[in-house]
């Protein structure tokens, strides 16, 4: 779909979702700051996402971890993403921020910034106006179901 907008209009909107739903993403910390961090969050995926990018990080690709939950046949698992690039850049990420809850809610930040982009294209696609397309990919992150169980505890949701 070619677009007639000039280019800030086109980007300057997405841009935009991307920083309020991340400013907004933090209140949840404001009364529980383990909000983004339990249950398999704790578990599974920041440990996992950890170790996979200290491999990364010494120059080994994570095919086989055996001391990993589930087996640590983390290439058929698809829940830790060795396929994903940005699953992999994050647990880069996170191997390199020393605190594993800042460095999970860091990132759930950005899946709800990405989730919230992506629903904008989609409603922009389909014919929305931006402004409304601006407030369907406002609302989704914050969803119950999305902000309660895969925000705040299962990840790869």
């Amino acid at each position: 779909m070619k677009s007639d907008l000039p280019l800030a209009q086109r980007v300057v909107p997405p841009i935009l979702l991307a920083a309020l739903v991340s400013i907004v993403a933090a209140i949840p910390l404001i009364s529980n700051r383990w909000f983004y961090y339990w249950d398999d969050s704790a578990a599974a995926f920041t440990p996992g996402w950890h170790t996979i990018g200290e491999r990364i990080l010494s120059g080994s690709w994570p095919t086989l971890i055996p001391e990993l939950w589930a087996g640590g046949n983390v290439t058929a698992e698809a829940l830790y993403g060795t396929y994903n690039p940005v699953i992999l850049l994050d647990s880069v990420a996170i191997a390199l921020i020393p605190n594993l809850g800042i460095g999970i809610t860091l990132v759930k930040m950005q899946f709800m910034a990405i989730l919230a982009v992506g629903v904008y294209l989609v409603a922009r696609q389909y014919g929305a106006n931006r402004s409304m397309a601006f407030i369907a990919g406002f609302a989704m992150p914050f969803a119950g179901y999305t902000l309660y169980f895969d925000a705040s505890s299962w990840a790869s949701g």
